[in-house]
């Protein structure tokens, strides 16, 4: 697979690329106003982060570059700059430098500094919500991937992020994931040699689409994220619904559900995810 190397990134080359896209773009606004497209009817969006970083915000605008590599690095540019409107912020701050990027094919590779671990994992899931989305925009990019200091960006539980479009910020509905909520979870899962359950408290963010029930159903699936805990349900389990009527959580999984592993009883699979949604302060009996 060829590597196609955009553009080595520097703050002050993207500062002053800025200042030049903005004195061209006053210049022929100034000049033949009539001429110059509505950025509101261009269909591009900057995304920012709202002030009390709970959403992302998409701005219209105007790009003032042609190709393809022009465009990422303007883009780029601009979500590393100061809004005009003070109840926005940056999705890059002012802390974090982007070492490199380049683009594979239609993969955008960006490499940030360490910096951009400081962050944390709310406003950080809303900075790359916030990147991709712009970035996606440009014709040529399909994708995009991030990494720290030359090595992949890991989640929660040390997994490498794969890479990312913008519908990787969309919910099964089919809506935009543009709030973002944090919530402490008490999940139930196997302890080492597998013949009880113990509680794990964990704290996570996740979309204000998604109910509490199919989070706690989701995380359970996924497996702990410390150590010292063992999942009981298989990773291949999907859910195909899970409603709450009268205090009673009706779940209803695929047969992996019950695929049993590394000596975990039918009876830990079940009550790992009973005692888990009846933590909900909603939820009194669970029928699976």
């Amino acid at each position: 697979m060829e590597k196609m190397i955009v553009h080595k990134l520097y703050r002050f080359g993207l500062l002053f690329l800025l200042l030049c896209l903005f004195q061209t773009a006053m210049t022929g606004c100034a000049g033949d106003k009539d001429l110059q497209p509505d950025a509101e009817n261009t269909g591009f969006y900057v995304y920012y982060i709202n002030k009390a970083e709970t959403k992302v915000v998409a701005v219209p605008y105007e790009l003032q570059s042609d190709s393809t590599e022009e465009q990422i690095m303007e883009c780029l540019a601009v979500l590393e700059s100061v809004s005009d409107d003070t109840d926005l912020k940056r999705p890059i701050s002012s802390k974090t430098n982007v070492l490199d990027y380049y683009l594979d094919e239609e993969q955008l590779v960006i490499d940030f500094d360490e910096n951009y671990l400081e962050a944390d994992r709310g406003r950080e899931v809303l900075c790359r919500a916030a990147i991709v989305r712009t970035l996606t925009q440009i014709k040529g990019v399909e994708c995009v991937s991030f990494l720290v200091s030359g090595n992949p960006l890991l989640d929660a539980n040390e997994q490498p992020i794969s890479v990312m479009t913008a519908e990787t910020f969309i919910d099964h509905t089919g809506d935009e994931i543009n709030s973002y909520e944090k919530a402490r979870l008490t999940l139930y899962f196997a302890n080492e040699s597998r013949t009880a359950l113990i509680a794990e408290q964990e704290t996570v963010t996740y979309s204000s689409n998604i109910s509490m029930e199919k989070l706690v159903a989701e995380h359970i699936i996924q497996g702990p994220a410390y150590q010292g805990y063992y999942p009981t349900v298989s990773p291949n389990t999907k859910q195909y619904s899970i409603v709450v009527k009268d205090g009673i959580c009706y779940v209803n999984l695929s047969e992996d559900f019950l695929t049993l592993d590394q000596g975990v009883t039918e009876d830990l699979v079940v009550y790992s995810l009973v005692n888990s949604l009846t933590e909900l302060p909603n939820i009194n009996k669970v029928q699976i």
